[in-house]
């Protein structure tokens, strides 16, 4: 199969508490980045409405985007996917609240913040016809066991989807929580699919615009166990003193999905 190149990237939603590392002065360096490095598929969170039809408009000659609001009219911060033209074909999309009830927009759990948290769920063909599967979310930040139950809940979703048809998986997104986390323990070692993390090793990857000293990985691209993959390494440096984002972006590259499922 032709390589297949994941990207998740947390864009921190604008504030002017960040000064001159708001998205306003980055936002230009962050397309130019991305056009760069020209991924097939890029799971972003923390896309205010603006900063989505920012990037929906400056991506449009490579990428369409997917994805709308969390809150309960559907406005707000998304967790939009962006797909290169011409790299794979999407086939289907929705999104799901995690929450109790997550067919209902802006519901939650009632142990997380008062942010409702989103899965945007896809499914695509490869250009030489194989289906798989990509979610792309962003775990709650204040609650480690809401975080947990988003996990759970995320697999439970996934579950149903397997039960009518087993495709190769992956899940990007900022799990605000370290490798050897609840919520990572929750998707790596569940034994309905058995996901592997492809970013791992990659090094810390919150670092508050170079402020921390001990920067941590909480961002993260899993994959179906037994997928084959290169290239797994963190987005980073500057431009004019303008920083890609609090986060530094995560890629890899699927070189094979599994083959059992294939």
């Amino acid at each position: 199969m032709k390589p297949l190149k994941i990207l998740t990237y947390n864009l921190r939603c604008e504030t002017p508490h960040d000064r001159e590392q708001a998205f306003f002065f980055r936002k230009d360096y962050c397309v130019e980045r991305i056009l760069y490095e020209k991924p097939d598929l890029i799971g972003f969170q923390e896309a205010l409405p603006h900063m989505h039809a920012f990037l929906a408009d400056r991506l449009s000659a490579e990428y369409d985007l997917i994805g709308y609001g969390r809150n309960a009219d559907f406005t707000g911060e998304s967790n939009p996917i962006a797909i290169r033209r011409g790299s794979v074909t999407l086939t289907s999309y929705s999104q799901f609240w995690l929450s109790p009830t997550p067919s209902v927009p802006g519901s939650r759990f009632e142990i997380q913040s008062n942010c409702p948290r989103i899965c945007v769920k896809a499914e695509f063909l490869t250009p030489d016809g194989i289906p798989f599967r990509y979610w792309n979310t962003h775990l709650d930040h204040v609650s480690p066991e809401a975080r947990k139950a988003g996990a759970e809940l995320i697999l439970s979703e996934l579950a149903k989807e397997d039960a009518v048809r087993k495709l190769p998986f992956f899940l990007s997104g900022d799990f605000n929580d370290t490798p050897d986390s609840l919520p990572l323990r929750a998707f790596l070692e569940n034994g309905a699919h058995p996901l592997a993390d492809l970013t791992n090793g990659v090094g810390g990857t919150f670092h508050a615009y170079g402020t921390r000293e001990h920067p941590e990985q909480i961002d993260y691209i899993l994959g179906s166990a037994g997928t084959a993959f290169r290239d797994a390494h963190r987005l980073t440096g500057r431009k004019n003193g303008m920083f890609l984002s609090d986060h530094d972006p995560v890629t890899v590259t699927v070189t094979a999905f599994p083959g059992a499922l294939n």
